[in-house]
């Protein structure tokens, strides 16, 4: 991606996302030096340029501004960047004075346009900006999530990529078909993480009013969305609820939204979802001491060391969780993402691949949970 500034007015600003200047509202910025105030356009990813930066190590002198991406990449340019010189280049929609954003206004981008929908690394100042409008704070693993501007999510065709629009467009041509075919409708069945309940851009709103069938983002009762709840729209009724696998018999504190939808007649998502019966499984387990829940698996994986990871103390000394534990945390037989790998066969597969699929992977007893309650429901 790349980013233009331009003078900030006086006036009221168009919004995070709209179109505009040839790209994107980003947002603003204010220089600590001179108090001048920009406004950030970023163009889609259809136009993000690969080049060469620069010499490894070497300092560029007068490209170390956090909020000022022209003057940096002019700098950079005339000390001889591939990259620099092919943003000089670029003209977009009429505008051509495009820049390598500086960190600041690249912290803006990721805030409000972030591409995927994986954990952020929550730690140094990820999030910090005392130079943005208004001024950012610190990341958590699950903030911001991923956007919802169709324009900057991870390409279109990506498995990794939680594109909820393109979803719920999906969802309802599955529907069309299966109407023509005189089936009923599909029940449809979606997990994301906590803080998408959360986004300042409402994003959940703007999921449950597509699949619902409103022609507008549906609004949350208070700041955010509660953990639980149900909509009856005119296309489908929809359900959603965070479960936690710790209270579904795994070692592990895993925190995610579940949503149940559908236009079917006489199927009811909350009956899937919401217990009526025996115990509510929002209870904490009464683990031994010795038997401590494991933090939430993520994909970075057993190489990841920071406050997300566990580690075990034995005689010998300190190491991580294996793969193997990892595995019996999401509920996993053992080994089973021993996999064959790249032409190499299972027995030579590498950790780190399988830590990843693991940790991008959901726990098996509470989606075995939720299958099983769907089936008594259809």
């Amino acid at each position: 991606m790349s980013a233009v500034e331009k003078a900030a007015p006086a006036v009221t600003t168009p919004a995070i996302g709209q179109a505009y200047g040839g790209g994107f509202v980003t947002g603003i910025t204010r220089d600590p030096a001179t108090g001048k105030r920009s406004l950030h356009i970023t163009a889609g990813a259809e136009h993000e340029l690969v080049g060469k930066w620069g010499e490894y190590g070497v300092k560029i002198e007068g490209a170390d501004s956090f909020t000022d991406s022209l003057a940096n990449t002019q700098a950079m340019a005339a000390a001889g960047s591939e990259l620099a010189a092919k943003m000089q280049a670029l003209s977009i929609g009429g505008y051509s004075d495009w820049a390598i954003p500086a960190r600041d206004v690249q912290e803006l981008q990721y805030r409000h346009f972030k591409p995927t929908t994986e954990e952020n690394w929550a730690n140094s100042r990820n999030g910090d900006n005392p130079n943005s409008e208004p001024v950012g704070l610190l990341y958590s693993e699950e903030e911001p999530v991923q956007t919802i501007h169709t324009a900057f999510q991870e390409g279109l065709t990506d498995p990794r990529g939680a594109l909820t629009i393109k979803y719920v467009e999906l969802a309802d041509a599955v529907d069309y078909v299966r109407a023509g075919q005189r089936k009923p409708a599909s029940v449809i069945v979606w997990e994301n993480v906590p803080g998408v309940l959360s986004d300042k851009g409402n994003a959940f709103g703007c999921f449950l009013g597509a699949l619902a069938g409103e022609d507008c983002e549906l609004q949350p009762p208070g700041k955010k969305w509660k953990d639980a709840g149900c909509v009856y729209g005119p296309k489908r009724t929809i359900a959603w609820r965070v479960l936690d696998a710790q209270y579904f018999g795994l070692a592990q504190r895993r925190r995610r939204v579940f949503v149940v939808a559908s236009a079917r007649d006489e199927f009811d998502p909350t009956e899937v979802l919401f217990e009526r019966e025996g115990a509510r499984r929002d209870s904490p387990p009464r683990w031994p001491a010795k038997l401590a829940l494991h933090p939430t698996l993520t994909a970075q994986g057993g190489g990841s060391l920071d406050d997300r990871e566990a580690y075990v103390l034995e005689p010998g000394g300190v190491r991580r969780t294996s793969v193997i534990e990892w595995e019996r945390c999401q509920g996993f037989p053992d080994n089973y993402t021993q996999t064959p790998w790249r032409g190499k066969p299972a027995s030579e597969c590498p950790d780190g691949p399988r830590y990843k699929a693991i940790g991008n992977s959901k726990a098996v007893t509470v989606v075995r949970w939720i299958g099983q309650r769907l089936l008594l429901q259809l």
